[in-house]
């Protein structure tokens, strides 16, 4: 079969959906024999931001997979943003369309390898850019897969543009990484049937075949309750919320240890001044990493003993999966995507992100009460096994490619 990725960046770029894509892409081709394209842009970040430093191979062969990268204008940006406020704030007109074209990417050269694709099936993500209208510019469409990736922050903020939203009805199926957002759409209007609500997998013997030990030894831990977050420091992911929780979970706990690693962000700075606020003592208990490599990712997870990430906005909740990858137990915001991905008292909690007390009360019970902190990781695990594994999440995918050819 014959398959094309459109996706707003791809490796070596670094995000929830170029993972995704890069995964998928990879194991078609290892594993069914697929002819896999990904048309891309050539930035290393969002392509609604100034390409500053370009990705310089246009074409490359990845793991099997054909990665062509095109460059995009971007001296919009400005004017696009005045008008979107203009219009947000006058109600004169929609910004819909005008938000989408901000996104871009604005390439004409990817534009017409997509309208010129040979593919049996298109792929494309993420919701908000330009390449996504496909169904809407094609007269008669290769079949078109929608992989969404909605953020959906609380009830009352579910606002899909309506063009977005004809895209998708519109589309051959729709890939869904919640049973939420699935719901979401089918409320809109859209086809429940043609919904597929997936998810995303992890590698789960890079977890499984490895421990946290060394972690231990680095840190001088040495057998020391250790508090997790690990994954991007953005400022929506609660990293604030946690460390004003762990000033209530030291004052039970004081021997206890925060970890907080991930790529950095501009919302890093405001994390690296409330540590420097704690108490020297308390300093002393948090391990701030701001980089590291993706093969000590699995050695971080194994050696925390509960991953909390009170995230605001999530399409899906990948983290949550690689700590159960681990037989950890995990705390969660309590918005609509991560209350569909975790199983409330079962293999971990949900709280309301700036519930400080809560949260705090939430850690030290998982601290102390071994057996329902090993039993919630343990159904994490079966829970991971069962549908979060990449070999299942790609089976999915091609099942779903030859369903809309059928």
């Amino acid at each position: 079969m014959k398959i094309t990725f459109c996706v707003q960046n791809y490796y070596p770029s670094y995000g929830g959906s170029q993972l995704v894509i890069q995964r998928v892409a990879e194991r078609l081709v290892a594993e069914y024999g697929d002819d896999v394209t990904v048309l891309t842009t050539d930035a290393l970040e969002s392509p609604h931001k100034p390409n500053v430093n370009p990705i310089i191979l246009k074409r490359e062969v990845i793991n099997g997979v054909v990665v062509k990268r095109f460059p995009f204008i971007s001296f919009h940006l400005k004017i696009f943003t005045l008008f979107i406020k203009l219009g947000k704030k006058t109600n004169l007109f929609s910004t819909d369309l005008l938000s989408i074209m901000r996104n871009g990417p604005l390439s004409l050269s990817m534009f017409k390898a997509i309208m010129s694709s040979d593919a049996d099936v298109i792929i494309g993500t993420s919701s908000l850019y330009t390449h996504m209208l496909y169904p809407l510019i094609k007269r008669t469409p290769i079949p078109f897969i929608y992989f969404g990736a909605f953020h959906f922050e609380t009830k009352n903020n579910l606002k899909i543009p309506k063009i977005i939203l004809k895209a998708i009805k519109r589309s051959s199926a729709y890939l869904a990484n919640t049973d939420y957002e699935k719901s979401v759409l089918v409320s809109k209007g859209v086809d429940e049937r043609k919904i597929f609500s997936l998810g995303c997998g992890v590698d789960i013997e890079l977890f499984e075949n490895t421990d946290g030990s060394e972690i231990h030894e680095k840190y001088n831990i040495m057998g020391a309750p250790l508090i997790g977050y690990i994954g991007r420091q953005a400022s929506f992911k609660g990293i604030d919320d946690l460390l004003y929780a762990m000033l209530e979970v030291w004052n039970k706990i004081p021997e206890a240890f925060l970890l907080i690693a991930g790529s950095e962000t501009d919302f890093t700075l405001k994390i690296t001044e409330i540590i420097k606020l704690l108490p020297e003592e308390q300093q002393r208990k948090v391990i701030h990493i701001n980089s590291f490599d993706e093969t000590e990712k699995a050695k971080l997870y194994n050696a925390i003993t509960v991953f909390v990430s009170v995230s605001s906005s999530e399409s899906f909740g990948i983290s949550y999966v690689e700590a159960w990858a681990c037989k950890k137990p995990v705390i969660g915001c309590d918005i609509e995507q991560i209350k569909s991905l975790i199983s409330e008292n079962e293999d971990g909690f949900t709280v309301a992100k700036t519930d400080h007390s809560t949260l705090a009360s939430k850690i030290i019970k998982l601290i102390t009460d071994k057996s329902l902190a090993e039993a919630m990781g343990l159904n994490g695990y079966k829970k991971v096994k069962e549908k979060y594994i990449w070999s299942k999440i790609v089976e999915n995918y091609r099942k779903i490619c030859v369903g809309v050819l059928e």
